[in-house]
């Protein structure tokens, strides 16, 4: 078969009695991409006055704030009678939620139990405004919880600099002072990250990663709340091996638990595990609206603890002073804003990914889309605006997504409902949880990541699927556990990084052969030409993490000019005589400059050894790439780079046919 023919035609003939197949017949001129890219070029636009730009800004302008503000869609268009039940129900269904999470994050975080309670009403209001997906619950979340522990740790003093309401001068020192800042920071990155359309940048956390990420800060989470269960002293570590350490000295110190603390912590485990993963499920197949088995542990908890007065009989360890009421407006503190920095961009990221994941993940089913770039302002200026209310860093909660998307959530009002519970909470009820023993919100935290936990479950599938994913997981997950949360970010993004950098390097060319005239199969490790001409793929972009491959590649092709004959040469024809090499570049989605240079190696290889070059495929991007590079484009040659592998052989025919006649003629004369 000639694969150097300008038409294609094609008929497949079955077996006797079957029909024909489908019969592809192509017959037009070779042309090259510089014809193509000039015939599909379009004049540019004239240039528009400054009256018409100021008139076409003027008519952006209700656009733009739709954009910015999505609340104004979803109350224009809603649906009092078909969409008021199902929000009231999840906003309920996640208030419930709202209260002890809320509590037992901001206890993660070193901070007060009521700074919990003030960071499940602000951002949501906020988050009501700007947020574009009705399955996000704004409010403490305790992976960010954790990893606000740290700075406070490194930068909060202990004192009695604030409660509540009232703020001392030494409150910017105090663990509440260093969280709001972290709070403000973090969202202060993330409007600039919006401001320059850097939303993006959240890709260097892929799934994979965040999923291990999330499992390993899990795991740590559940850690931190081991020992309240117990209630027994223990030496507290952080950093590099904190959790090993602080879990070691648990355990040495077992024998000195608490016995009524453990008493209620087992009851309240049983209880609770119970109500969730047995009641709770049977429950489901009844109604989407879920038992709301934490909040009545808590309330029991409280009540007992009242009751029996077990913090002064038994020594067992309670939350504490809850002031009622709403905290006054106050200026976050700027005296740590650099040195929490690290620890509020991690916390950035980790916010925006989990929660747009949840959210696309979520609303994937009812075809709802999420708009990115609005959810990094959303967030953004809910901690912002969160900081000047006393508010520690929140996130959307895995348990209050799913419960907003099973009860039936339609719109942003389930935020505004479980935002007047938590008020209400604040204003009346807050002081009545001043009794609850602490293990029964370590109880509450611990179930609640239970199924975050046994995400380890697909560890097995995901090994068998991709090993390079399985090894990332169980690295970036490990890292979290035995190193630290924010370290663990950094070694999980730089693990994702690296595996695409080693599977860009691992990408080598190969050769085609043909299949018939206008299909073309890899032909293995040996190299397929014919007439002299050979068909090389490099199944990649080209830049400077595999540049060298597409050199060895056409090096590997002349090396019998230098070097022995290879083994892979043995089955094939002398390749001393190979006329022109065609570059199939369609998997060359972006080169740069490092990728150019190697590109003129090429060049000057196939000049060396008298070989033509034709690049076939070229994608638009990389064309220009090329062409602007006068000296590279002018040695290639612009009649020398084709659209289709089928042009460029009918091009080098006709290149080698020219030169062949002139060559003749030179012998004649």
């Amino acid at each position: 078969m000639d694969v150097l023919c300008g038409s294609t035609e094609e008929t497949v003939v079955g077996l006797q009695g079957a029909p024909e197949q489908p019969t592809v017949v192509v017959n037009r001129r070779a042309v090259t991409s510089s014809f193509l890219k000039e015939a599909a070029s379009t004049p540019a636009p004239p240039r528009t006055t400054a009256a018409r730009r100021a008139k076409r800004t003027l008519c952006q302008i209700p656009g733009t704030l739709l954009r910015l503000l999505p609340c104004i869609t979803w109350v224009a268009n809603y649906d009092v009678k078909r969409q008021l039940v199902p929000d009231v129900l999840a906003g309920l269904s996640t208030a419930v939620l709202h209260v002890p999470q809320g509590m037992v994050s901001a206890i993660i975080s070193g901070v007060g139990p009521v700074y919990g309670l003030y960071s499940s009403l602000y951002p949501a209001l906020v988050y009501v405004l700007l947020g574009t997906s009705p399955y996000i619950s704004m409010g403490m979340f305790a992976v960010t919880g954790l990893m606000t522990a740290n700075a406070v740790k490194k930068f909060g003093v202990q004192s009695n600099a604030t409660v509540g309401n009232e703020s001392y001068p030494d409150f910017g020192d105090s663990p509440a002072g260093v969280a709001i800042t972290v709070t403000m920071m973090s969202g202060l990155i993330q409007i600039a990250l919006w401001l320059l359309r850097l939303d993006r940048l959240s890709v260097v956390i892929s799934p994979i990663m965040a999923e291990g990420f999330l499992a390993g800060a899990a795991f740590t989470v559940v850690a931190t709340q081991v020992p309240p269960v117990f209630d027994a002293p223990y030496q507290s570590s952080k950093g590099v091996f904190g959790t090993v350490l602080s879990l070691y000295s648990l355990m040495a110190n077992i024998l000195s638990s608490n016995v009524v603390t453990m008493s209620m912590s087992l009851v309240a485990f049983v209880l609770l595990g119970v109500s969730k993963f047995v009641f709770g499920r049977r429950l489901k197949r009844i109604t989407a609206i879920p038992l709301p088995a934490d909040l009545i542990l808590v309330a029991a908890g409280a009540t007992i603890s009242y009751l029996l007065h077990l913090h002064e009989s038994y020594n067992v360890s309670v939350v504490g002073v809850i002031p009622s009421g709403f905290p006054d407006p106050l200026m976050p503190s700027w005296r740590h804003s650099l040195n929490v920095f690290p620890d509020a961009a991690a916390i950035a990221l980790v916010q925006f990914v989990s929660a747009v994941s949840m959210a696309e993940l979520l609303g994937r089913k009812q075809r709802l889309k999420v708009d990115s770039r609005q959810e990094m302002l959303a967030y953004g200026v809910s901690s912002v605006v969160g900081s000047f209310f006393q508010c520690i860093p929140t996130g959307s909660a895995v348990a209050r997504s799913i419960i907003l998307k099973d009860v039936g959530g339609q719109t942003q009002v389930s935020g505004l409902v479980s935002s007047a519970v938590v008020a209400v909470t604040l204003y009346a009820v807050a002081p009545l949880f001043e009794p609850l023993p602490k293990c029964i919100l370590a109880v509450v935290i611990i179930v609640a990541l239970v199924p975050m936990l046994l995400k380890v479950k697909n560890l097995p599938k995901l090994w068998k699927t991709s090993r390079s994913d399985a090894a990332l997981w169980l690295l970036s997950c490990a890292s979290v556990i035995f190193l630290d949360v924010t370290y663990g970010l950094i070694v999980g993004s730089l693990l994702g990084l690296l595996i695409i950098f080693l599977k860009l390097n691992s990408h080598k060319g190969v050769y085609l052969q043909a299949y018939n005239s206008d299909i073309f199969l890899p032909s293995g490790s040996h190299i397929s030409w014919h007439d002299g001409i050979i068909i090389f793929r490099f199944g990649s972009p080209l830049c400077f993490a595999n540049h060298k491959n597409i050199i060895c590649g056409f090096e590997e092709i002349f090396l019998e000019t230098q070097l022995e004959k290879p083994q892979f040469i043995d089955e094939t024809k002398n390749l001393k005589s190979a006329k022109a090499i065609v570059l199939d570049c369609s998997a060359i989605s972006f080169i740069d400059s490092v990728g150019l240079a190697a590109l003129n190696v090429v060049v000057e290889t196939c000049h060396v050894n008298k070989c033509q070059l034709f690049l076939a495929s070229l994608p638009t991007g990389t064309l220009s790439s090329v062409q602007s590079q006068p000296d590279l484009a002018s040695r290639i040659g612009v009649g020398r780079m084709a659209p289709t592998i089928q042009d460029a052989l009918a091009l080098v025919k006709k290149e080698l046919s020219d030169l062949e006649i002139k060559h003749r003629l030179d012998i004649l004369v």
